[in-house]
């Protein structure tokens, strides 16, 4: 008897456990305008030189030009929940209150400037909204400067750049 109710026990307790888990929820929908762009320009020497194009259904447009492995256009893709992921990055960064340039030509916006570095410049597009940065890494010290890189180095990660470049 007793260890009949220390089973019924166990199995109610096991059912409850069960039916207390939430399921995952679905995705944010993506707006079908998104559009995110990369573009690391060249520099007084051996960097890569390349582009990458996200679109709203996950493709990934690369076009390697100098210094990768690929030097021609390559198309792959990214998962929902990867471009939901650099959606809310840009958000979480506020980069539309990001400054168009951060280099010289803006006086005082580099604490510090280095010379033959490249350029990179990143965009997004959403919900009829566009904003382009335009980031010479030679520019140092600026505001926004570690949320501007982690945007930068974000959009290679997830669409994984380092499999074109070596």
């Amino acid at each position: 008897m007793i260890a009949r109710t220390i089973c019924i026990s166990m199995l109610l307790l096991l059912l409850t456990s069960c039916a207390s888990q939430s399921t995952p929820q679905d995705p944010t929908p993506i707006p079908e305008d998104i559009e995110i762009f990369l573009e690391r320009g060249p520099c007084f020497g051996a960097c890569p030189v390349y582009s990458v194009t996200i679109q709203s259904d996950g493709t990934v447009l690369y076009q390697g030009v100098r210094f990768v492995e690929q030097d021609v256009e390559v198309q792959s893709s990214i998962s929902q929940a990867d471009l939901n992921r650099l959606v809310d990055a840009f958000e979480e960064a506020k980069f539309f209150d990001f400054e168009d340039a951060y280099n010289d030509s803006v006086e005082g916006i580099c604490k510090e400037f280095l010379t033959d570095a490249s350029f990179v410049t990143i965009s997004i597009t959403i919900d009829g909204t566009s904003k382009q940065v335009n980031h010479y890494t030679g520019c140092r010290g600026f505001r926004d400067e570690a949320e501007l890189i982690a945007l930068e180095d974000l959009i290679d990660e997830v669409v994984n750049t380092g499999q074109w470049i070596k």
